[in-house]
């Protein structure tokens, strides 16, 4: 099984953040001060989309898919998921009750376009980049540096939003959910998991986002507030889980 490269990684990391950041200024279809729902709500976002190609295209003509959890003898389900899956069901009924669910249109399309950023993200922070990171530097700078890296380039959203605070704060919630995507990576040893987790969260997000003009009842009163906190109940769930040493163990010696 061929290990990845801190090169190779860096190169691949490279080609991900152009299609995910710079594609649009090339194509000239930048736009500034846009919310970053309507990046994902009216078509396919090719630069999303051509970044999870790339991952995928690289994960398999390197031969790398079982060390980014592609492959391998992983399991599908770990009882850590449970709290998302919860809260991930809970925040779309509420949604659906406030009618955000009612635009087929806009609902395929977060669908589509939220997978292609679950498979391109996680494929290339907690795939590609744990995977290399691991094998040159060891478990814990790795959790580190990937969850540092996948934090800091949501603040690059405050290019497309024009508000760089509201960017730092994502950036940090990031961080913290992305302890919890890590944390179902390293437990079941797939990224599988991972990925549709971060689908799935990212499609919540977008579409409660989308019920804030409604009216707010008790119940989506209190869904939101549990929603916002998510992330920050992940991060402190995860990190207990990532000091499992069995389950660290285990996933180091599947990188070798």
């Amino acid at each position: 099984m061929k290990k990845i490269s801190i090169l190779a990684a860096i190169l691949v990391f490279a080609v991900w953040f152009f299609f995910t950041f710079l594609l649009k200024y090339v194509l000239g279809t930048h736009e500034n001060d846009v919310e970053l729902s309507e990046l994902v709500t009216g078509k396919l976002n090719y630069g999303i989309f051509l970044a999870a190609i790339t991952m995928l295209l690289f994960s398999f003509l390197h031969k790398s898919q079982n060390r980014v959890g592609l492959t391998g003898s992983g399991t599908y389900f770990h009882k850590i998921m449970i709290f998302p899956v919860l809260l991930i069901i809970l925040s779309l009924f509420a949604s659906f009750s406030a009618g955000a669910l009612s635009d087929f249109n806009i609902i395929k399309w977060v669908l589509i376009n939220t997978l292609f950023v679950g498979i391109s993200e996680e494929l290339m922070f907690r795939g590609i980049l744990m995977s290399s990171f691991t094998a040159k530097w060891g478990y814990w700078p790795a959790v580190i540096w990937v969850t540092a890296l996948f934090g800091l380039v949501h603040v690059l959203n405050g290019f497309t939003t024009g508000d760089f605070g509201m960017a730092a704060v994502q950036a940090l919630l990031a961080a913290s959910s992305g302890l919890l995507f890590l944390a179902i990576r390293v437990k079941t040893l797939s990224i599988i998991p991972a990925i549709l987790i971060h689908w799935f969260w990212d499609f919540t997000v977008f579409m409660s986002g989308m019920a804030e003009n409604s009216e707010m009842d008790t119940f989506r009163l209190l869904v939101s507030v549990v929603l916002i906190l998510g992330p920050v109940i992940y991060g402190i769930i995860e990190i207990i889980s990532l000091r499992n040493k069995k389950a660290a163990e285990a996933y180091v010696a599947s990188q070798n």
